[in-house]
């Protein structure tokens, strides 16, 4: 059976296609603000505790609700965190007051899984460097709780953890055969889980439309551990533009690359296919407030875009079920 996955608020809104063409990748990013959302009066910046050195400056799903993706098994593989907050925010240690101990014992015991959450909470779960300080450690991941199907939740990340080019090549490509998503579901999925996280993360198979606006092909189905939200998945998850929309790159993804706009804003990539003309061939991503998703998208072989993984996982009360998909 395929993972069911539900916007967080009714698809109401209108939505505007964008007619122009993908961002040539310039040094210098470009004004103009590309969206399919409406515009509306958005809310100032987000709250964070990270302090990137330069935080002056700086979506759409292909699984629509009927076709959602679908468990898989996976040989992927991937610190031993599991917290639950409504609404934490910043580097962990801020936040351990407010968060809820999610199947981890008082003295390093063994992570159990993730505690029951509901949609909109946010999740401590995982480790990846972010404050740009290596001898400090990684530090614990935020997720923010997208979606729900029974016991198991779909999490996005709070932050863009990282920034890296969609493919190395200007050339057509198609979610399945980019450099990023072997980079999630291998060294990001290594590096950022430990092997006992890794067993309450499921695999799906997720649905990769084309892009009708411009043509171009979103290529097969995959099956990801880690993964990057489509065109169609950003515009119904953040159909009322909340605040989560947007982000902030952590210090270590702006080190990397990650572009800041001048109200703080990172753009971030989606996995669907963007334009292909002359410039090279783009991958959708989400712009900078008061902007949306970029239907036009941005040249893949640059790396301006932060990373912003997704990932469903079994709660503890789900934990003892060897098949997820069977529901």
């Amino acid at each position: 059976m395929k993972v069911r996955r539900y916007g967080l608020a009714a698809g109401g809104l209108a939505l505007l296609l964008l007619l122009n063409g993908c961002n040539a990748g310039t040094a210098q990013e470009s004004c103009s603000q590309n969206t399919s959302f409406r515009s509306q009066e958005e809310s100032g910046s987000q709250n964070t505790d990270f302090s990137p050195q330069e935080e002056s400056s700086t979506q759409n799903t292909g699984v629509r609700p009927q076709e959602e993706s679908s468990t898989s098994s996976s040989g992927l593989n991937s610190q031993e965190t599991g917290r639950v907050s409504g609404s934490g925010s910043g580097l962990p240690e801020t936040e351990a007051d407010a968060s809820v101990p999610a199947g981890t014992a008082e003295n390093g015991g063994e992570f159990t899984g993730i505690a029951p959450c509901n949609v909109g909470d946010t999740i401590s779960f995982g480790s990846y460097e972010q404050d740009n300080n290596k001898e400090n450690g990684a530090e614990e991941i935020e997720w923010i709780v997208l979606d729900a199907d029974g016991e198991n939740v779909l999490l996005l990340s709070k932050y863009g953890l990282d920034a890296r080019a969609y493919n190395s090549s200007d050339a057509a490509v198609t979610w399945e055969n980019s450099e990023l998503r072997q980079w999630l579901n291998d060294t990001f999925y290594q590096t950022a889980f430990s092997k006992a996280q890794q067993e309450v993360i499921i695999p799906v198979t997720n649905v990769n439309p084309d892009n009708e606006r411009w043509g171009t092909s979103g290529g097969n189905d995959t099956q990801d551990a880690v993964f990057l939200l489509s065109i169609d998945e950003a515009e119904n998850y953040f159909s009322d533009r909340n605040e989560t929309l947007w982000i902030q790159a952590t210090p270590y993804a702006v080190e990397q690359g990650a572009y800041v706009a001048d109200n703080g804003d990172s753009p971030w990539w989606l996995r669907s296919p963007g334009d292909h003309n002359e410039g090279g061939f783009c991958a959708a991503y989400v712009d900078y407030r008061p902007s949306g998703v970029s239907l036009s998208g941005y040249a893949v072989q640059y790396n301006s875009r932060a990373v912003r993984p997704a990932l469903w996982v079994k709660t503890q009360a789900d934990s003892a079920s060897d098949d997820p998909s069977a529901k």
